[in-house]
């Protein structure tokens, strides 16, 4: 038996969701990250939520602060991108993220206990500043594309002109920073699929100035997957 009312509330904003940095399996396609934390928030109040505060960081890092603008009538919910994070931390341990929601339409919030969140997270990998992106594409060599992307969404590598069956080794020189990883396939079956016959293709980071491969990717991704670092 599920009973209801009216809202309790004209102001109150909740924090639902932290989907990344978030180190829980359900959300593991959309992590480990370096910048640009993704949460959602849901309008409790009877208001509509046109504005709010979002407070958000690593524990013992310098806290960041989005405010976000939209238009939520009550319980309905918004996945919010936020921007920069603060590390504070040159070790790959897991530690503790955390998002507070505030000041709905600029006001105080009348329930408190549904504003903060935390859990605990993956620090991304840490690359050389020269790394090989080894790539091998399949057959179907015109569905399959690749890029890096800097911590702004600028292009800053991107190998657009494919063949069949080639292995590729683009050395790639960044400079410090948080960077996006894309793979994609237009034909959803990624790089390697059992049930076609496109063949089979890989994605790796390897060493520029050693041996040793850095990361393997999983082929089987369907259309697109991102790895951050």
């Amino acid at each position: 038996l599920i009973t209801y009312s009216n809202p309790s509330f004209v102001n109150d904003v909740s924090m639902e969701t932290i989907i990344a940095p978030n180190n829980d399996f359900y959300y593991n396609r959309f992590n480990p990250i370096c910048n640009n934390p993704i949460v959602v928030i849901k309008n409790t109040g009877s208001a509509a939520l046109t504005t709010a505060t979002i407070t958000y960081g690593i524990k013992g890092a310098t806290p960041a602060v989005y405010n976000w603008t939209g238009n939520l009538t009550f319980n309905q919910t918004a996945q919010v991108q936020l921007g920069s994070l603060d590390w504070n931390s040159t070790t790959n341990n897991s530690d503790q993220f955390y998002a507070y929601v505030s000041n709905p339409n600029s006001i105080t919030d009348q329930y408190a206990f549904n504003d903060t969140m935390s859990n605990y997270i993956n620090f991304p990998p840490e690359y050389p500043s020269s790394i090989v992106i080894l790539f091998k594409t399949n057959n179907a060599y015109y569905e399959s594309s690749y890029n890096i992307k800097d911590d702004q969404g600028n292009i800053v590598f991107n190998n657009g002109v494919l063949a069949a069956n080639i292995i590729y080794r683009d050395t790639v020189v960044l400079s410090p920073g948080c960077y996006t990883f894309n793979v994609n396939d237009s034909g959803k079956d990624g790089l390697s699929f059992f049930a076609n016959n496109d063949g089979n293709g890989y994605s790796r980071f390897i060493n520029a100035f050693g041996p040793g491969v850095l990361k393997f990717f999983e082929a089987d991704f369907g259309t697109n997957f991102s790895h951050q670092f």
